[in-house]
């Protein structure tokens, strides 16, 4: 089994500049539509089979040009949205005192497997539904497959990818120093290959947030 995943951030939405808590309905700005639309020149050529996107709109918008463009019809999936904040400080300021307050509380006990992040995603929910994206991909019939996710997500898609059922919390501190900008390209490649001491089945990270496509100075990474 060969795959090869264009795994890629949503464009810029206003909750991106004014920095504030996004929920699944966020739109893109005026720059996050032309972000998209550069995107989609940017991957004209590629042979992309199959575009997979969340179910949050930011992402939906994002792939759209690509989609009319190459004439595909993307599959949604929840499985790809980005980690559930708890839903009492959606579209707050993240310097909000309440704010301020859960994400100290959520870095403080990252670590504790007890600790429920009141309605939103605490590490092992999220990274279970995060491998349960990386084996959904493994069963699409598709070769080249353009996944449209957010920030987070991408970076624990990445590390499930590398470190599967065995990721553990004080691995992902690692993981999360891997950003996507907005339409940041990563590349990940399944298939056989040389490891160490074997050959084995495993993903292969060809790139990651490449954004060429975009001016200088024109993408957030927050």
């Amino acid at each position: 089994m060969n795959k090869i995943i264009y795994l890629i951030r949503h464009g810029e939405t206003t909750s991106n500049v004014e920095k504030r808590i996004q929920g699944n309905d966020e739109m893109l700005t005026e720059r996050g539509r032309a972000q998209a639309a550069l995107l989609a020149t940017r991957l004209a050529n590629y042979p992309i089979e199959h575009i997979v996107t969340s179910t949050a709109r930011r992402a939906q918008e994002t792939a759209a040009p690509l989609a009319v463009a190459r004439g595909l019809t993307p599959t949604c999936s929840s499985l790809f949205v980005e980690r559930q904040h708890p839903t009492r400080i959606i579209g707050k300021h993240i310097d909000d005192p309440e704010v301020r307050a859960i994400h100290t509380e959520g870095r403080n006990r990252f670590h504790d497997p007890d600790f429920v992040y009141e309605d939103g995603e605490h590490f092992e929910r999220f990274k279970q539904r995060a491998l349960c994206a990386r084996n959904a991909i493994l069963m699409m019939p598709e070769t080249h497959i353009a996944v449209f996710t957010h920030g987070v997500f991408g970076s624990i898609f990445l590390a499930v990818s590398q470190r599967g059922e065995a990721l553990t919390s004080q691995d992902m501190e690692g993981y999360f120093n891997f950003r996507l900008a907005n339409t940041g390209i990563s590349v990940l490649q399944y298939g056989t290959r040389q490891g160490w001491s074997k050959k084995e089945e495993a993903w292969t990270v060809l790139s990651w947030n490449d954004h060429a496509h975009l001016p200088s100075g024109s993408f957030i990474t927050s």
